[in-house]
This record gives C-alpha cells, sequence and structure tokens, in this order.
C-alpha cells in the first residue's frame, strides 16, 4: 500500500473530515487533500508528518477510540520510503550544480569523503544541520571563483557576493513545512479576500487618530513610544495635507516591538489605508533579508492595501547589514528619518520636519534609495490586468519549464466552436465576443510560442458533479471587465476539460494534470523556471501579482509544482 491508501484508511477509521484533520493537526486542508490524492508526499523525517500524526492521534482521543501512537507513524514512513532530506536533495543539487566530486567537498570541507556521500545519498544526517550548512557555505564563499559564486547566487537568490553565505546556508536548510504553509497562507490570504467586505468592515468614521500634523519646525522622538508616535505624527501630517503625491517609506528600524502595541498596529494601518483612500501611492522597501517565514508573513499583513493596485513594493538587493539602521518617510508634505543601533529600540530614534530645506533634502535621499531598489513585485489591478499578460508573452519566447495552475481549463484550449456556445449560453454581446475570440487568438499563439522551445505542466481541478453543483467555477479571462462574469454549465465544463486534454496530446511538451486539491478557487498561478510567478486574482477585487524575487518565486514553485505524479 501506497502512503496515500494508508491516509485514506486512517480518515475512514477515525471518521473525520479533511477540515477536522487540519484543525487537530495544524496543516491546512488543501495540504491535507493532496496527500489524501497522491500529489504530494511528506518526506518520512519532516515536521509535517508528525503534525499528521499527532493530528490523527487528538482525534482519535476526541472519539474514544484506542490511539495508533507510534505505529502509524512507522507504517507512514515505512510507505512513504527512504525519501531524502531536503538538505539532501539541495547537497546534490549545489554539487551537480558546481561540477564538484564527493572528492573535492572532503578536501575543501576537510570531512571524511563517506561520511559526505552518506549525507547526500539520504542514508545519514549530520548531528547539527545548522552548523553543518554554515561550514559548507563559509568554506565555499572562500574558496569558489567568481564565476563559481554566481552560479551558487543564481540557485540560492544571492544578489551579491556579501550575501553568499548568508543565503547558501539558508537554502541548505530551509524546512518543507515552513515554506509550504508560509507560501500557502500567502496564496489563500489572497484567494480569499475580498476588498469590498474588508472596506466595509472598517468603519472609517469611527476610527480616532493620536497622530499630530506638524506645521513647521522639527520634532524629535526616543524609546519605543515616541518611536510609534512619530510614526502616526508622519502619516497624520502627510493625511492632513493638500498634496496626494506619493509616499517613500523605508524602515529597518525594529518595528517588532513596536507592534507589541495591538492599538498602535490598528491606528498605524487605518492612516495608511485613509492615504490609500485620498490617493496616495505608496513606494514602499520591504525587509527581505531575513528568513523566508518571516518575510512571507511581513508581507501577508499588507496584502488588504496590496489589493488597492497603490502600493508599489521593493526590496534592496544588497544591505550594509543589521547593525546600524536606517528609517527614512517621504511624502510632499514631511520628511521623517531616523537611526538605530541593531534590534534594541533603546538606542533608536527618529526626527518629523516639515521644513522646505529639509523635505528637499529628503525627497532627494529617497530618489537615491529607491534608484537602487528592486520591484519585490508588481501589483496589476483591474482593467490593467492585459500588463501581467504581456509579461508572460514577453517570457513565452525564451522557452523554459512553466508551471500553471487553474481553477479552470486553460483558455488556449478552447475551440471557436465551444468559444461561442458558451459565449451564446451566457447571452454575450458582439463586443464581448470579439474580445474574446481575439484573446483566444492570443493564448494559442503564445503557448504555441512557449512549446517551440520550452514546456508546460496545466494543473486545474477536477469536479465531480456534486462539487460542481456546489462551487460552479465562473469562466474567467483577463480581458473581462471585473463586472462581467461568465458561468459555466456542466456539460461546457466538461467539454472544456476533454478538449484540453486533446490539446495536450496534440502538442508535444505540454501536459494536463488533474488535481481534486480545489483550495485556490480564486486564482490562476503561473511559474516560469525560479525567474517568474504570476497569481492572478479573478475577483473581489482583479487583480495580478507579478513577482520576481527569487526567493519566493522558488517557494511558489516549490509549492505549486507537482511532486508526485499518478495515474488515476
Amino acid at each position: 500500500m501506497e502512503f496515500r491508501d494508508y491516509l485514506k484508511k486512517d480518515l475512514e477509521r477515525v471518521g473525520c473530515s479533511l477540515s477536522e484533520l487540519s484543525r487537530a493537526s495544524g496543516l491546512s486542508s488543501a495540504v491535507i487533500s493532496r496527500y489524501r490524492s497522491g500529489e504530494r508526499i511528506p518526506r518520512a523525517d519532516s515536521e509535517m508528518l508528525i503534525r499528521l500524526c499527532s493530528g490523527f492521534a487528538k482525534l482519535e482521543e476526541e472519539a474514544g477510540l484506542t490511539p495508533m501512537g507510534e505505529e502509524r507513524l512507522i507504517r507512514y514512513r515505512a510507505a512513504i520510503g527512504n525519501k531524502p532530506s531536503l538538505l539532501s536533495e539541495h547537497l546534490d543539487e549545489l554539487l551537480s550544480t558546481l561540477r564538484l566530486s564527493m572528492k573535492d567537498l572532503s578536501y575543501i570541507l576537510n570531512y571524511d569523503a563517506s561520511y559526505l556521500s552518506r549525507i547526500r545519498s539520504g542514508k545519514r544526517a549530520p548531528a547539527d544541520p545548522v552548523a553543518f550548512a554554515d561550514h559548507i557555505a563559509r568554506a565555499l564563499g572562500d574558496t569558489l571563483r567568481p564565476a563559481d559564486r554566481m552560479l551558487v547566487n543564481e540557485l540560492t537568490g544571492a544578489e551579491s557576493d556579501n550575501d553568499f553565505a548568508e543565503y547558501l546556508s539558508r537554502w541548505l536548510i530551509q524546512t518543507e513545512a515552513n515554506q509550504e504553509a508560509e507560501v500557502e497562507r500567502f496564496l489563500s490570504t489572497i484567494n480569499s479576500f475580498n476588498l469590498n467586505q474588508y472596506i466595509r468592515s472598517i468603519h472609517f468614521e469611527d476610527l480616532t487618530f493620536s497622530g499630530v500634523p506638524i506645521q513647521d519646525g522639527r520634532r524629535e522622538y526616543y524609546d519605543v513610544e515616541g518611536l510609534r508616535q512619530g510614526e502616526l505624527d508622519f502619516f497624520m501630517s502627510t493625511l492632513k495635507s493638500d498634496s496626494v503625491g506619493p509616499i517613500y517609506m523605508c524602515n529597518e528600524l525594529p518595528m517588532e516591538e513596536m507592534a507589541k502595541d495591538i492599538e498602535f498596529v490598528k491606528e498605524w494601518m487605518g492612516l495608511i489605508a485613509q492615504c490609500v483612500k485620498k490617493g496616495h501611492q505608496l513606494h514602499i522597501v520591504h525587509d527581505v533579508n531575513r528568513p523566508f517565514p518571516e518575510m512571507m508573513l511581513g508581507l501577508e499583513t499588507w496584502i488588504p492595501v496590496y489589493m488597492t493596485g497603490q502600493i508599489f513594493p521593493y526590496y534592496l538587493p544588497s544591505v550594509s547589514g543589521s547593525i546600524y539602521r536606517h528609517c527614512l518617510y517621504v511624502s510632499d508634505a514631511c520628511v521623517l528619518s531616523g537611526e538605530g543601533i541593531g534590534s534594541n529600540v533603546e538606542y533608536a530614534s527618529s526626527a518629523l520636519s516639515g521644513e522646505p530645506k529639509r523635505l528637499a533634502y529628503g525627497k532627494a535621499r529617497a530618489k537615491q534609495l529607491f534608484g537602487h531598489a528592486v520591484p519585490l513585485m508588481r501589483i496589476i489591478r483591474g482593467a490593467h490586468n492585459d500588463v501581467a499578460i504581456r509579461y508572460m508573452e514577453e517570457e513565452a519566447g525564451g522557452g523554459g519549464k512553466w508551471h500553471i495552475r487553474a481553477a479552470v481549463p486553460p483558455y488556449f484550449a478552447l475551440n471557436f466552436d465551444h468559444l461561442t456556445q458558451i459565449l451564446r449560453e451566457n447571452h454575450c454581446d458582439e463586443d464581448f465576443t470579439r474580445r474574446a475570440e481575439a484573446y483566444l487568438i492570443n493564448q494559442q499563439d503564445f503557448m504555441n510560442r512557449l512549446l517551440r522551445n520550452g514546456s508546460a505542466v496545466s494543473e486545474i481541478m477536477s469536479l465531480s458533479k456534486t462539487e460542481f453543483d456546489r462551487f460552479t467555477p465562473e469562466f474567467d479571462a483577463p480581458f473581462m471587465n471585473a463586472d462581467e462574469r461568465l458561468q459555466y454549465s456542466w456539460e461546457t465544463y466538461q467539454k472544456h476539460l476533454s478538449l484540453a486534454k486533446d490539446y495536450a496530446a496534440g502538442h508535444a511538451g505540454l501536459s494536463i494534470r488533474e488535481t481534486t486539491d480545489n483550495a485556490f478557487r480564486n486564482l490562476s498561478i503561473y511559474v516560469k523556471d525560479q525567474k517568474l510567478a504570476i497569481v492572478s486574482k479573478h475577483k473581489d477585487p482583479r487583480i495580478a501579482f507579478v513577482i520576481s524575487h527569487p526567493n519566493m518565486v522558488r517557494a511558489i514553485r516549490q509549492f505549486t509544482a507537482p511532486v508526485v505524479e499518478t495515474d488515476d
């Protein structure tokens, strides 16, 4: 029996649903669904497997059943087999990239070659994986030629030689649980977020703000309470001004301590929302020089304002370090600048000024700073979603390996007869029909150019009739306006799915995979190699995130890519 078969038997034995097991284990229903279908398999040594078994144990106790204890874990591990750990896989990938032999690595690290070989094959794990990864990173950093270091940087996402050791060490020991959970939470938040509901839930008329606008002169702020007040005063000064010009933000100061005050966080986000509502565009440098889970969690908090399409996130590809830290907020009304030492707010201070000379100097600094910043992602709202299409079209000619995940069968698989049937059932007018037909030609050309030099896996939800009736998927395409909706009938949905399979059979390099994982009904996800990821949200609002940060692209690809191929 395979792992998925044992999992199905345990679900039946305990008599629980996926959502109940999700609650008990802390794993998402989507991940468990993938385990059940065989599309993903946890590593035998992973935290995910431990949490799954713990979840079953909790449910057995609640149901008064005899707990299986360690027997379940042993059985699962035997079914999974000796799948190498992520460290083993990454070590193997590193050596292959550098074309290093085990003898070469043994010499560089001063380790026994047979010991390294067992780690590479997954037959042994280092006693201290973190120390092991750090040693490899430092040794290779001191040994490799510049050209080889560049190859490793492409692998790990490091932007410069200054980041070589840190990024390599982190990449070697990235955990499956952390990456998958954080990416899933980020995508799930985007998928389920409804901007209209969010706006209605915030009663702007009931919000009270303690920020005090600055008229002239200069204010200085010290300690954590002072730093909080400085932030609020900056946004209040900007909000009360006549300008709707852009706001530039970069803050390396220790926000963790400031964010412990929940009321401050609410007020801070309320002021951000008011600035966006007023019409300001926010250009923000995010701190990505930290562990992946922390970076993704930080980005997740910005999703509500991302959805407005008025936020432009960046990151600095090279940073001087985490000892001497800076802060710079600039608007047309005022400038807030600060500095600190390390993570202790006791040694941090900031100053707010609306004086023309200081404001001009602040704007000049912001211009220089953002000149060195790199877009973290491009956020494209509503009718401008065709910009995301152009990104894909530009990348298609270069081939590469694409992974596409969507709630409905791919648009390019349609023929004109079936498209006409769908449009007729939805009573579409002549203008809409013209746009729909033009987009079909565009998408088929896109796929032909992509497959000329590359390959693609298109993963789509497979719904039963009961699931279809409960969650009727909407026929969606980026050319459509936000208020335009097309509904499938069961017959047109099944026909479209059949056309997709036929299209793949007639085009080498393309495969269609059905999945029972329907967690992201409101998203389409396109990933090219390690270079580009596009997350397109279909409604509430219609928006696309064009992501180019290497670590984010790699993590999204790893999350969406099929791990286990199945025939059923």
